[in-house]
């Protein structure tokens, strides 16, 4: 089982959320870092970690984004 299958609803729910928004994978990390939520590993948020966490969960990729698939 992979570190993103534990990924709180909630927490998944705002990514997805915040993503299909426009905000960048790294301003979306900022906000759920400040909000106090811990990252898949307990931690804090990277962008990194909440591109997995979209790529996981469907396309909100936004045109001309270099991460999009």
């Amino acid at each position: 089982m992979t570190a993103l299958a534990n990924l709180c609803p909630a927490a998944r729910r705002d990514i997805l959320a915040l993503r299909a928004q426009g905000h960048s994978y790294d301003a979306i990390a900022v906000a759920l870092n400040r909000r106090g939520l811990k990252g898949v590993g307990g931690g804090r948020w990277y962008g990194s970690t909440v591109f997995r966490v979209v790529r996981a969960g469907g396309d909100y990729s936004i045109p001309g984004d270099k991460h999009a698939t």
